[in-house]
C-alpha cells in the first residue's frame, strides 16, 4: 500500500472468542481471521463434560482451565479428546498474551498487510473485563507498535449500522448473552439494569447449543457438531421467556417518550444469529409478548464502526485515543 509515512491509517478490529474481523474504515467487508487450532479446555467439572455457561472472560484464565482439565476423570479426558479432536478448539483466554500477540501479528503482517506504526486501532467492545482490554491495548501499543488505539462500544455500532439511535441489541454469543438499550447512541443500560438483576438465560448461547446436541451425539467431535448447526439439523426447542421478560421490565425503566422509538428497533447479533431458525423463533417468540416490539436487521457493529470512524470520528479530534505515552503514564500510576 503506497501510503505516504504521515498518513494515518484507521483500522478496526472486532476481537471474537473465536476470531477476529479486520478491516480499514470506510471498507464494506472486512477479513475474518479464525484463530489458530489448538487444544483448550472448555469445561466445567467432571460431572457437566464440556460447557462453562454464563461465565465472562475473567472468570477463568488458561492455566486455571488446563488445571480442571488435568483434574478430570480419565473417561471425561477421553470425551473431551474425541470432541476437540478434528481440528482442535482455541478461545480467547484471559491471561493468553503470548497466543493473542500471535493471532494480531497474523492480521497486520498477513491480512491487512500494513506498517502497525501508520495505524490508529478501533476495538469494538463486547463487553471484555478490565483487564482483558488492558491486555490488549498493550500488545497492540507496545509490541505490535501501532500509533494509537481507541474504544468503541459493539451495541452502539450495532445500532450506528442500522441509521438509528435508539434501539435494543441483544447479543446471543458463544459464552455471553446481554441485552444493551442504546438511546440518542449512548449505552444507558448500566443506568437501567443493576447488578444482580435478572439476566438472559446462558442455555441461549452458541456453547450451551454445543452442549445440547453433545448430549445426544457424545461420539461427535466439535467440528462434527459445528456442522450440523449450521445446517440446521439440530432439532432444538428454545426458551425465550427470559428475553421477553428482560425486555419489558428494562423498557418500562424509560422514559415514556423514548419507549416506543427504542422498541421500534430490536436487533439481534452475536454466534447464534448464524444458526438456522434462531432469529425467526426468538422474533416469533417475542414480538406478541411485548407490544410495539419491532425486530430490524442490521449489517452488524463491523460495519457500524466503519461508519462512524471514516464518516464522523477521523473529522475531529481524538481526546479518547489511547497512545504509548498515555498508556505509559496510566501504568505508571497503577
Amino acid at each position: 500500500m503506497s501510503e505516504p509515512p504521515s498518513s494515518v491509517l484507521e483500522v478496526v478490529l472486532d476481537i471474537g472468542q473465536r476470531r477476529i474481523i479486520a478491516g480499514f474504515a470506510g471498507d464494506s467487508y472486512p477479513l475474518t481471521v479464525p484463530y489458530r487450532p489448538q487444544l483448550l479446555a472448555r469445561v466445567a467439572d467432571s460431572s457437566s463434560g464440556l460447557a462453562l455457561l454464563g461465565l465472562d472472560d475473567a472468570a477463568l484464565t488458561c492455566d486455571e482451565r488446563a488445571q480442571i482439565v488435568d483434574n478430570l476423570l480419565p473417561e471425561n479426558q477421553q470425551i473431551l479428546k474425541k470432541y476437540q479432536s478434528d481440528v482442535g478448539v482455541h478461545w480467547l483466554a484471559e491471561n493468553d498474551r503470548e497466543q493473542l500477540l500471535q493471532w494480531l501479528t497474523q492480521v497486520f503482517c498477513y491480512e491487512v498487510m500494513v506498517t502497525p506504526r501508520h495505524c490508529r486501532v478501533i476495538l469494538l467492545d463486547s463487553g471484555f473485563s478490565m483487564p482483558m482490554k488492558t491486555m490488549i491495548v498493550s500488545i497492540l501499543l507496545n509490541s505490535i507498535g501501532v500509533k494509537a488505539v481507541e474504544w468503541l462500544p459493539s451495541p452502539v455500532m450495532t445500532a450506528v449500522a442500522s441509521g438509528v439511535t435508539e434501539a435494543i441489541v441483544l447479543n446471543f454469543g458463544w459464552h455471553h448473552v446481554s441485552l444493551t438499550v442504546v438511546s440518542d447512541l449512548r449505552d444507558v443500560t448500566p443506568l437501567l439494569i443493576n447488578r444482580g438483576e435478572a439476566r438472559i438465560s446462558p442455555s441461549l448461547t452458541r456453547l450451551a447449543l454445543h452442549y445440547h446436541v453433545w448430549q445426544s451425539h457424545p461420539d461427535e467431535s466439535f467440528d462434527a457438531i459445528e456442522r450440523m448447526i449450521t445446517a440446521g439439523e439440530v432439532d432444538n426447542t428454545w426458551d425465550f421467556s427470559s428475553v421477553s421478560d428482560i425486555i419489558t421490565q428494562t423498557v418500562a425503566k424509560l422514559a415514556i417518550d423514548t419507549r416506543p422509538q427504542v422498541l421500534a428497533n430490536v436487533m439481534v447479533m452475536g454466534e447464534m444469529v448464524e444458526v438456522p431458525g434462531f432469529v425467526a423463533a426468538l422474533s416469533d417468540y417475542i414480538t406478541p409478548r411485548v407490544p410495539g416490539l419491532t425486530p430490524r436487521g442490521t449489517l452488524g457493529s463491523w460495519r457500524g464502526a466503519s461508519l462512524y470512524v471514516s464518516n464522523v470520528l477521523s473529522r475531529y479530534p481524538r481526546p479518547m485515543a489511547i497512545t504509548k505515552e498515555t498508556y505509559a503514564r496510566w501504568a505508571a500510576t497503577g
